[in-house]
């Protein structure tokens, strides 16, 4: 039997959640586009999967103070001040994060429609990720707001316990 070379690219993914590796090739003769506008989309889609996980746990705790500031009683809310100011730190410093990336996606993107790859079909991957990313930013929004809202609410209990 011949050997037949075939030319292409790995990429070699690991999980830093649960140690998982994967190991992918690519060869070039299936992609009518440039490769390593795959591999920029690639390493782009890795990033920003890896914030579903911490988006879902941020999800949770703002569900759980939300919950808590109006059952809790006022021997048990000794706490829930330092939770409130920990998930208000987490969300805003996740959300720097995502406003970063999506501003890289955006020239990303505009680059691509400029001309350095107009033909390139990875514009509209990137543009997925990119509304993803914006999504991102709405639903830390959300978070936010939910959160000085728990914030009114426990002040409002505070002031109501003490008077």
């Amino acid at each position: 039997m011949e050997e037949k070379e075939i030319e292409g690219f790995c990429i070699f993914l690991k999980n830093s959640t649960n140690s998982k590796s994967f190991f992918f090739f690519f060869p070039f003769s299936i992609f009518n586009i440039n490769f390593l506008d795959w591999i920029s989309y690639a390493i782009i889609d890795s990033v920003t999967d890896s914030f579903m996980p911490i988006i879902r746990d941020v999800e949770l705790e703002v569900d759980s103070i939300d919950d808590l500031v109006l059952i809790l009683k006022e021997s048990e809310q000794t706490d829930m001040l330092k939770r409130i100011g920990s998930a208000r730190k987490k969300v805003t410093s996740l959300s720097r994060l995502i406003i970063s990336k999506a501003d890289v996606l955006r020239t990303i993107i505009k680059r691509q429609d400029d001309g350095i790859a107009p033909d390139s079909e990875t514009c509209l991957y990137l543009e997925d990720i990119s509304g993803l990313s914006i999504t991102f930013i709405f639903i830390f929004d959300f978070y936010n707001i939910n959160l000085f809202c728990s914030l009114c609410l426990y002040f409002f209990f505070l002031v109501f316990l003490f008077k």
